[in-house]
């Protein structure tokens, strides 16, 4: 169906120009239309665009689709490639620019440009695929909203990520995680000590350190060290552990601060062990009474040594 000259009037007033955009955006429309036919009540049609630009005004206001009303989705991926559905029958069709269309000789400005694709036939300009057994979007839903722990504003509830017991919203999460720490495990640690299993009271008599390959060479002379101080992530402790624990669980025991316990349950849940090493093959340490479950990822290794770890440290002295 060809639009009228007052639906291009309408668009162009409702963009508020018009330019080569906005011109692929009603061909782009008016292609859809002609499978898809206007929509009979609101919300009927569905428009899934992977571009921002000025087409997607013509979308919105050709074909009533919108963000608001959630029949307007956008996936941000820089291509003008167009999906519209009909949701009472399913009937589906992806819209794209030919790339074998080309610009004529001569429509060097904005203005030939604009009128020369408002003009082209649209089996030239456009690649139209009809689509089977497409499953379009949900309907937008009305979702409750919580404040997010950071900024206070409320957040829909599905846009929500916890962050160490904290609920953020994307953009204080992305701020949170951009200031953190990031820490990268290189290995991992195999033994006989299973979950459930309480790793401070366990130690395995023997655990075997696989160690990622990209760094088999900072082994260099490991086998020198008799112990070895092994750090590695509490990946199964809560992330909202309390300030203050019984020792050992233990509800009988007075509380204490976490600092002054070996708690696995910490603020940052880092686990430190000494070890007696037995023996290197190849990327793979074979120690002594590492207390880390099964799976624990490592996130380094250092040589034991005496005159640091026991002690005072000489510097103080």
């Amino acid at each position: 169906m060809a639009l009228t000259a007052q639906q291009i009037a309408d668009t162009v007033a409702f963009h508020g120009h018009l330019c080569p955009g906005l011109a692929w955006g009603m061909r782009i429309s008016e292609a859809a239309l002609a499978v898809l036919g206007a929509r009979d009540v609101d919300e009927e049609l569905i428009a899934v665009v992977e571009t921002d630009n000025c087409a997607v005004d013509a979308i919105q206001f050709l074909m009533g689709c919108t963000f608001g009303k959630g029949n307007l989705r956008y996936l941000d991926r820089g291509q003008n490639i167009f999906t519209f559905a009909r949701r009472a029958d399913g009937r589906a069709v992806r819209i794209s620019r030919n790339p074998a269309w080309q610009m004529p000789e001569g429509a060097l400005d904005q203005s030939a440009h604009t009128a020369a694709i408002m003009s082209a036939p649209a089996a030239d300009l456009l690649l139209v695929e009809e689509l089977a057994d497409y499953i379009p979007p949900d309907k937008a839903q009305i979702l409750p909203s919580r404040p997010c722990a950071a900024c206070g504003q409320p957040t829909m509830a599905s846009r929500l990520q916890t962050l160490a017991g904290r609920e953020l919203c994307p953009a204080c999460l992305a701020d949170e995680l951009a200031n953190a720490a990031m820490l990268h495990p290189i290995g991992v640690i195999r033994n006989e000590l299973i979950a459930g299993a309480a790793p401070s009271r366990a130690r395995s008599a023997r655990s075997v350190i696989e160690l990622d390959e990209r760094f088999a060479p900072a082994l260099l002379g490991i086998e020198e060290n008799s112990l070895l101080q092994v750090l590695y992530l509490l990946d199964r402790a809560p992330l909202d552990a309390p300030l203050q624990q019984h020792r050992k669980t233990d509800p009988a025991k007075p509380l204490r601060g976490v600092f002054s316990l070996r708690s696995p349950h910490r603020p940052n849940p880092l686990g430190l062990t000494t070890v007696r090493l037995l023996e290197v093959v190849g990327s793979r340490l074979v120690v002594a009474g590492l207390d880390a479950w099964d799976g624990t990822p490592l996130l380094d290794i250092k040589p034991y040594a005496p005159e640091w770890d026991d002690g005072e440290n000489p510097a103080t002295r």
